[in-house]
């Protein structure tokens, strides 16, 4: 593992995994990296002149938010073609579990690619890391989709693979729609400079808040204050603290469903425009 600079990593959103960067991930992430927390070093192949990012790319993001001029790296001797490879099975056994959409593109950049398209089923399942079967799948859509390009006549739909929900390989599974995702542009997205100060208001609330979920109940913490004869909190801390909590409450209630709407639409805007 060594050191490289931020700077010289070469972000290609083609050797993206993900069907999507995710920006929550990125400001969490972010905010982990400014209180000290260590993440896994990200992928770098190197070319004898470029590091191409193989594995990382919300790490990435997330370090040049926040401020950081290096980062933790495995680099590997390879070509941009051998970081994609890397790339397609990435995300498998850490992070953020892959979605099947994030699946359906990996296997899909291989059964388009005029060289990997040759390879069997099973060798492309064992490089993405899914079933054969879902291979199958993919690549006839494949297979329709340039029909239709070309002839621009009915076919018949691919029948998707719902009664095979191992062919996802034990992750979270939903049933396959064969809608392929959106190509990734070739340029990297520019990540928006966010409010720190919030940022950091919002993650120490909801900390306390998730902390007060997880008390016992009130007449166990009580016995166990009654064991104690140390001076305890003056009432009047429960009383401001119960005010907040009212508050916030209704607060929350009234303004976190047009917040998250809010989100939803900027996601939206984002598919959109890729």
């Amino acid at each position: 593992m060594e050191r490289v600079e931020v700077s010289l990593i070469q972000r290609d959103m083609l050797l993206q995994p993900r069907a999507e960067l995710h920006r929550d991930w990125i400001e969490d992430y972010a905010l982990d990296m400014t209180a000290g927390a260590v993440f896994p070093p990200v992928v770098l192949f190197f070319d004898g002149k470029r590091y191409w990012l193989a594995d990382g790319f919300h790490r990435i993001y997330a370090a040049e938010a926040a401020g950081l001029e290096s980062i933790d790296a495995d680099v590997r001797i390879g070509s941009r073609r051998d970081a994609l490879r890397f790339a397609l099975s990435a995300n498998a056994s850490h992070g953020h579990r892959r979605t099947n959409e994030d699946k359906r593109r990996a296997v899909d950049i291989m059964v388009a690619d005029k060289e990997w398209s040759k390879l069997p089923d099973l060798e492309i399942a064992r490089i993405c890391l899914v079933g054969d079967r879902f291979v199958s799948s993919r690549r006839k859509r494949l297979l329709v989709d340039e029909e239709v390009a070309q002839t621009d006549e009915p076919h018949d739909a691919v029948e998707p693979l719902s009664e095979h929900p191992e062919d996802y390989q034990g992750e979270t599974w939903v049933e396959d729609d064969t809608t392929a995702p959106a190509p990734w542009p070739d340029v990297a997205p520019a990540v928006e400079p966010f409010d720190w100060e919030a940022a950091k208001l919002r993650n120490d609330a909801m900390e306390a808040i998730r902390a007060l979920a997880k008390l016992p109940a009130p007449d166990e913490v009580i016995d166990a204050w009654m064991k104690s004869s140390s001076y305890g909190e003056p009432v009047e801390t429960l009383q401001i603290a119960l005010a907040w909590l009212a508050e916030f409450a209704t607060l929350y209630r009234r303004y976190e469903p047009a917040r998250w709407q809010q989100v939803q639409m900027m996601r939206e805007e984002m598919h959109a425009a890729q």
